[in-house]
């Protein structure tokens, strides 16, 4: 059973309220509010704002997903995005789920790196596991091991320090959030 722990967190460090399970590593923060309006309306005010010319932040709307983006100006390689979707809760209601993170590729690219890391990781450890019980040299399958265990932990920092980073243009995306709804939208 896994050991849940109910956190109140400020804005200035990860801008709403997040529950935290023991086991749970969240690089990706999610939140999620209700909003007392029609979800086919909610997506068709998210597409007439879209149109607007004078629109700060880029939107992409496919049926319930809305996903927003830093203008291209302000956009780097930290830049966060805000993917929200939008659900029937009943005529007029609709929960939106939301969820702040990396670019796609930016994800895809990390996920990839830690899964290569973890793969050569595994097979040196075989090869160092053979040789030792084979009493053979060892050492250099052992130092790549090592090396991919310190290549994974260097990979979780760059990813929180990317975090930190994109943390004023996640408060800014929610911002504008709270302007589009009309409401503050950082509690769970």
């Amino acid at each position: 059973m896994a050991f849940k722990l109910k956190i109140n967190v400020t804005l200035d460090s990860y801008l709403f309220r997040m529950i935290i399970d023991s086991n749970e590593i969240i690089l990706r923060p999610r939140f999620k509010f209700l909003v007392k309006e029609n979800h086919l309306i909610l997506i068709e005010k998210f597409r007439e704002i879209r149109m607007d010319v004078n629109q700060k932040y880029i939107s992409k709307v496919v049926q319930n997903y809305i996903l927003m983006d830093i203008p291209a100006a302000e956009n780097r390689f930290w830049s966060p995005q805000l993917e929200l979707r939008v659900e029937k809760m009943d005529d007029n209601t609709s929960e939106v789920s939301c969820l702040f993170g990396p670019k796609g590729i930016v994800w895809t690219f990390f996920m990839f790196l830690h899964f290569i890391c973890a793969g050569v990781f595994f097979v040196f450890f075989v090869i160092t596991y053979a040789n030792w019980i084979l009493k053979k040299a060892y050492l250099i399958p052992l130092g790549v091991c090592i090396s991919m265990i310190i290549l994974w932990i260097s990979l979780y920092i760059i990813g929180r320090i990317g975090k930190k980073l994109a943390q004023s243009q996640m408060r800014e995306l929610r911002n504008y959030l709270n302007q589009v709804f009309e409401r503050e939208v950082f509690l769970v």
